[in-house]
């Protein structure tokens, strides 16, 4: 019956018990420990790595010249996200303008690559447009853009001295624009150095000869305002000689490695090249009438 009535009967007993002579007493029933509640917990998600954009660098014929390009021209990314240069041809850098660059942005430059296959990679975390440009062939506006997040800072400010390049936010739209897009659009030969240079007509090769003669003032561009020949070939360590044949001129180089003097009618000016690269030159008082020249040693 005690188990039949369990903790009925207890309650039952508890009014009469305590007093002398009372029944038998109860077994005190243990209230059950509760179980503190469980915090619930999370495993925090990892935030997604990067996507990592390649861009290769080149150094290709064109259109009877050269065509010195990164390609895509320009590319749109996010912060977080990476940049891999690739080289494919010639020997090139990428090195940022320090002066068109997001404000508090790092500086960035991959230095030179030498080899086909090498890379050099920067991850960008801060927002707006950074422009760049390849150190050995600056003057022939090999520049690039690349978009971080929304396009904006100094360097959304139309583009470089050095060469022209897509909107910013064209970029950030598009995603990527290719060197093939924009050499349609702008008619890269040389990068643009002889867009509208009616004196050029191509790369004479010269290479195997330890000297060389370039006419200063030959017939072109509408008068005695060009360079023959225009644009050549040599190896390195070719000595090249400017000879005036009419006009007062004089030739400068763009990245500033040679400097014949102030313009002058008659004379030569010597000057010999022991390191590869591509060096672009003009007259001073003619440039804007097309008198440039270039010389690509190999």
């Amino acid at each position: 019956m005690l188990r039949a009535v369990g903790v009925g009967a207890a309650v039952g007993l508890a009014g009469c018990s305590g007093g002398p002579g009372g029944g038998a007493q109860p077994t005190p029933t243990e209230e059950p420990t509760p179980t503190p509640a469980q915090t619930p917990t999370s495993t925090p998600t990892p935030a997604p790595e990067g996507q990592t954009h390649t861009v290769t660098m080149h150094m290709e014929p064109s259109n009877g010249g050269m065509a010195f390009y990164f390609d895509p021209v320009a590319v749109a990314i996010q912060p977080g996200d990476t940049v891999e240069w690739e080289l494919v041809s010639g020997q090139h850098t990428a090195t940022a303008f320090p002066a068109r660059i997001p404000e508090g942005a790092e500086p960035f430059d991959t230095g030179l690559l030498t080899e086909a296959g090498t890379t050099a990679s920067v991850t960008f975390e801060t927002e707006g447009t950074y422009d760049y440009y390849c150190e050995p062939h600056r003057g022939l506006q090999m520049v690039g853009r690349i978009v971080v997040g929304v396009a904006g800072g100094p360097g959304n400010e139309g583009s470089p001295p050095e060469g022209m390049l897509p909107a910013g936010f064209d970029v950030q739209e598009a995603g990527a624009v290719s060197f093939a897009e924009w050499s349609a659009i702008e008619g890269f030969t040389y990068g643009s150095w002889f867009r509208g240079v009616d004196a050029f007509d191509g790369t004479e090769d010269e290479t195997g000869d330890e000297t060389k003669t370039i006419m200063v003032g030959a017939q072109g561009n509408g008068g005695p305002f060009a360079f023959d020949p225009t644009a050549i070939l040599v190896d390195a360590g070719t000595k090249i000689t400017w000879e005036w044949v009419a006009g007062t001129h004089n030739v400068v180089a763009v990245d500033g490695s040679f400097r014949s003097g102030d313009p002058v009618e008659g004379g030569t000016y010597t000057y010999t090249f022991d390191e590869p690269g591509v060096y672009t030159y003009f007259c001073e008082p003619h440039r804007g009438l097309g008198m440039k020249g270039a010389v690509v040693v190999q």
